[in-house]
């Protein structure tokens, strides 16, 4: 996938999310002025210009699940609720990704999710399991040219979940790279969101290409990372938090199936890498997280 943001690719570390203790959990509010409430200081915010758009999305997800009674247990008992949902995803199957990171998009990657990350994929997974979401996914796998990725924002309107495709901003572009792969229009971060997400098609001659891309490109100024993964990263530090979802055909189309992958960073408390070399502690700090594969 190819964005916006490709400029900001360089070395950095971040920091891996703070636990926070269930003592700090609240009792389930029962209004939808109380739950929204509740959510806002759930998720974070940021004093920091130039992270706002934690404030505009987080904001947004608070509003839009305002009238959601389900999320209420997230809210009194976030280890529960993260224990339900790491045991909701061992139960499916999946095309692990090969990115080198921690855990390597197993299930485990579930016991380091911030709260902003377990509120968004709780949601996700519970409209995935019910409800028309899978198939609506698959109306953009089906309409999407030949080879070609397609890509948008993943909404929340009256507290369900929904996909919204965006125009390819690389189409007519001259160059295979960007032709065959998704560019963000340059207006899509305006629209507040829970999930920014694209997908990879199925080639024929070379099979599915499961989970977020990565690189590293060396040079004897330090490594940088692009790719998927390396986007993640970049937006992570510019913005201070990131939240994508990578779809992938598994095996011929006319199988009708898709795995989906979480991928995301949030470096607000970002470090400084240790050298320019130092690729293994960015890798470390993005997470990655295999959801499973769906059957439309």
């Amino acid at each position: 996938m190819n964005t916006i943001v490709k400029r900001f690719l360089v070395p950095f570390i971040l920091m891996p999310p703070i636990a926070l203790s269930l003592a700090e959990d609240k009792p389930a509010p029962q209004s939808t002025v109380q739950r929204e409430a509740a959510i806002k200081k759930f998720l974070p915010t940021s004093d920091k210009n130039e992270h706002n758009l934690i404030n505009l999305n987080n904001v947004y997800m608070a509003k839009e699940l305002a009238g959601r009674a389900s999320i209420d247990p997230l809210l009194q008992d976030t280890e529960k609720l993260r224990a339900k949902l790491k045991e909701t995803i061992k139960t499916q199957k999946h095309a692990y990704t090969d990115v080198l990171v921690k855990h390597n998009g197993r299930p485990d990657a579930v016991d380091s999710l911030s709260r902003s990350q377990l509120i968004r994929i709780s949601i996700l997974m519970d409209d995935l399991l019910n409800g028309d979401l899978v198939n609506d996914i698959g109306k953009i796998i089906d309409s999407t040219e030949k080879n070609k990725e397609a890509g948008g924002l993943v909404l929340i309107k009256e507290g369900k979940v929904h996909f919204k495709a965006l125009p390819n901003a690389s189409t007519g572009i001259n160059s295979p790279q960007f032709n065959a792969n998704y560019l963000f229009p340059d207006d899509s971060f305006k629209e507040a969101n829970a999930f920014l997400f694209h997908t990879h098609p199925f080639i024929k001659g070379q099979g599915s290409s499961n989970g977020p891309s990565w690189n590293m490109q060396a040079s004897r100024l330090g490594v940088s990372i692009t790719g998927d993964t390396g986007v993640a990263l970049a937006m992570s530090k510019q913005y201070g938090e990131t939240h994508h979802l990578v779809i992938s055909t598994v095996g011929d189309p006319v199988v009708r199936k898709f795995n989906i992958d979480y991928f995301g960073g949030e470096a607000t408390n970002a470090k400084e890498p240790k050298n320019q070399f130092d690729t293994e502690s960015l890798l470390e700090h993005i997470t990655i997280l295999d959801l499973g594969i769906f059957k439309y």
